[in-house]
């Protein structure tokens, strides 16, 4: 019997199950066992989960309080320095690329945090830079 012959004898109704009969379709993968296990798992570390979360919660709440006393720590830095520099203070090229890099990471934190109270550090900001490039062009650090 040839292919022709056979599909004229099945019909076009049994041309469709052939096809899906040699059509290998991947079975869902459902394992009950895991669902009852993880329902089992949920129900004895409950109580251990719902702490873990708290101390997550705490934990994130304590790292932003840090975050918010290291930028009031670097504006007061970044003010004591220019007031230093506005009274006479002389001070090394070590001691500018350091209040520099304060001020850099400042400004970026005050860009990602809007609601910080910022403002504050932008005549500081222009006294430090004007006296460093100052500074520098003339060769006038302080060796440390």
């Amino acid at each position: 019997m040839t292919l022709s012959e056979i599909i004229g004898t099945i019909g076009g109704g049994g041309i469709v199950v052939v096809l899906l009969a040699l059509i290998k379709v991947k079975p869902l993968e459902i394992s009950v066992w895991s669902w009852i296990f993880r329902k089992i798992g949920k129900a004895f570390n409950g109580e251990t989960l719902d702490y873990v979360k708290s101390i997550q919660a705490t934990l994130d709440e304590h790292l932003q309080q840090h975050e918010i006393t290291n930028a009031e720590t670097s504006r007061q830095r970044i003010l004591r320095f220019a007031d230093e520099i506005y009274d006479g203070k002389k001070h090394s090229k070590e001691s500018f690329d350091d209040i520099l890099d304060i001020l850099k990471e400042y400004d970026k934190y005050c860009d990602s945090h809007k609601d910080f109270k910022n403002g504050r550090t932008q005549a500081a900001a222009e006294i430090i830079d004007t006296t460093y490039k100052k500074l520098f062009a003339e060769h006038k650090f302080t060796e440390v």
